[in-house]
């Protein structure tokens, strides 16, 4: 599904609003009056920031999820997510996105439009995210191994808030993560060199989480593994 705002709504409520208040029927806010109040923030924020752009389903659910969490209705916010989730093609544990308390929107809204970043099922073993390390990297970054660390660790700060839930238990499945190395240094994926980087780059990643981990109290720590062996 997607979104775009292209006319004032006047006074009244506009087409986008009244399909999040509609919607939010699902998640039947506990504040009287709340579904309406919030959808007309919602889509004030998104005709005020993105004008005539058009919004992917992930981050519309995101907006509406975090501002009711923001009037602290978090309950709400995981109704609304599980009930929708399955018909904007969202897996459950994208909750834990909208509601992580120190998420940046934009910087949310540009690893969702770009794919880098996707929940998946949620198991015994807590939620799996998934970080597409090829379109992490992007064109134009081979011979930068520096850089394309640099880049790995700031993508890993900037997510490490959805397994707060879990306190730490999950798993960071690492997607394209052979590929990208071997474009990083411009040669084949069966290369060693290649070899290393990959293992470098997923490394990192574990030092990052266990890092945040300290920093955030948990008392697990995500597990990190590299989806290319598994055959994804």
């Amino acid at each position: 599904m997607i979104w775009s705002c292209q006319q004032e709504s006047g006074n009244g409520i506009g087409e986008l609003a009244a399909y999040i208040e509609a919607e939010l029927a699902a998640a039947a806010p506990d504040r009287p009056g709340a579904a309406r109040e919030l959808s007309l923030a919602v889509e004030a924020f998104i005709r005020d920031n993105h004008r005539d752009e058009a919004l992917a389903s992930e981050y519309l659910l995101l907006l509406i999820a975090r501002a009711l969490w923001a009037i602290g209705e978090e309950t709400a916010a995981r109704r609304f997510i599980k009930a929708q989730g399955a018909v904007w093609r969202v897996a459950p544990p994208f909750v834990e996105a909208a509601l992580a308390r120190d998420l940046s929107v934009p910087h949310w809204r540009a690893l969702l439009d770009a794919r880098v970043v996707q929940s998946s099922a949620t198991l015994a073993r807590g939620a799996i995210w998934i970080v597409d390390i090829q379109r992490l990297m992007g064109p134009g970054r081979g011979g930068l191994e520096l850089t394309a660390l640099r880049v790995v660790n700031a993508v890993i700060d900037r997510i490490a808030g959805v397994w707060d839930h879990s306190q730490g238990k999950g798993i960071l499945g690492l997607r394209h993560l052979d590929a990208a190395a071997a474009a990083v240094l411009g040669c084949s994926c069966r290369c060693r060199k290649s070899s290393d980087m990959a293992l470098e780059i997923r490394s990192q990643c574990v030092i990052r989480l266990r890092a945040a981990g300290q920093s955030r109290g948990w008392p697990a720590v995500p597990e990190v593994i590299n989806l290319d062996i598994h055959g994804s």
